[in-house]
């Protein structure tokens, strides 16, 4: 009993000990927590270091379909540029948290119209901007870019004059508020050269994601490294004609057996709306066995699957995607997560 006693009396003296000790304290501590939270919004210039390689940063690796992952979103760093490739919901929060350099992104590139790939795009204009963006932000997409530029400026324009009418010109340049928009058309052959600039050619090309047209992947390029980016498509020879040889392939992927599973439970639970919409996703997207073949036929030396629904969160999930693969593509095959940084050497 005694030793009880005495384990009681220490562990109160412990808190009264603490309690002291924060209240004397009080001020270093405040500091402390406010540095941390200055820290928070430091950003990780390292990864704009020109040391000849390309970083993707896999943002957000989720899909429209319920699930705790951000929503398709890839950031890319190369030759001191910051690029981010979509901007699905959740994005622009997720880059702050990540410390990416906002106040340095040159371009945002999307590759379709579609919610879960541009929802946040207003939002990380805006806040790209707050945090002291200085250069000029570029804005490049498919028709209809104009419709989607226009509606933006409207619904920011109100934002960026009471920032501007509360802080005043030396504080708030207006004119980096709204992005200059570069709307993509594809020739005949499906094509399109974007981006050429300092050794950094970025290429756009037409996916089958129908009836969701134009739908386009991009090709990073820079001292003889590749990046390509597929976007949303169906099993496409678009993607191994302009994967050729890349060092990295990033191809969305759905869990085909999951969804399937999940149209049967649907009909039997009378959910016939849910049951639909899940079989008509199958009819434009790629299985993970299918992006292996894209990933063999091109040539490419790494195959990272990403817009990945259901989202494969456990072993037994996981097993859907990855299962036998290696009998057609005998390169790496990664899942992304959300946060992941991947570097091309």
């Amino acid at each position: 009993m005694k030793k009880v006693s005495y384990v009681l009396l220490i562990f109160l003296l412990l808190i009264l000990f603490v309690g002291v000790f924060a209240f004397i304290n009080q001020d270093k501590l405040v500091d402390r927590f406010i540095s941390r939270q200055s820290d928070a919004v430091s950003f990780r210039y390292e990864l704009l270091d020109m040391d000849g390689t390309i970083k993707l940063v896999t943002v957000g690796t989720g899909s429209p379909l319920p699930g705790d992952r951000v929503r398709s979103c890839n950031a890319v760093f190369v030759g001191g540029k910051f690029f981010v490739f979509d901007v699905g919901p959740g994005a622009s929060r997720a880059i702050e948290s990540l410390r990416l350099p906002l106040d340095r992104l040159e371009g945002i590139f999307i590759t379709h119209w579609h919610a879960d790939h541009y929802m946040d795009l207003p939002e990380l204009i805006n806040r790209s901007w707050l945090m002291n963006r200085t250069n000029d932000l570029h804005l490049y997409g498919p028709d209809p870019l104009d419709t989607i530029v226009n509606g933006m400026r409207q619904f920011l324009e109100v934002e960026n004059h009471f920032r501007l009418d509360h802080h005043g010109p030396e504080i708030i340049d207006i004119d980096l508020g709204l992005p200059i928009s570069h709307l993509i058309t594809l020739d005949a052959e499906g094509y399109s050269k974007v981006y050429d600039r300092d050794g950094v050619v970025i290429e756009a090309f037409g996916v089958n994601h129908e009836p969701i047209h134009p739908a386009l992947g991009y090709r990073i390029s820079y001292k003889g490294k590749s990046l390509v980016i597929s976007g949303d498509t169906k099993r496409s020879d678009q993607v191994i004609k302009y994967a050729k040889g890349a060092d990295i392939l990033l191809h969305e992927a759905l869990g085909f057996d999951l969804i399937k599973r999940a149209i049967v439970i649907q009909e039997e639970k009378g959910n016939k709306r849910n049951a639909t919409i899940l079989t008509d996703i199958l009819d434009y997207h790629t299985s993970p066995k299918e992006a292996a073949e894209v990933a063999a036929a091109a040539g490419v030396k790494k195959l990272i699957l990403t817009h990945l629904g259901p989202a494969p969160e456990n072993p037994i999930s996981r097993r859907f995607y990855a299962t036998d693969l290696e009998d057609i593509y005998e390169g790496s095959v990664l899942l992304a997560e959300d946060g992941d940084i991947y570097t091309i050497e």
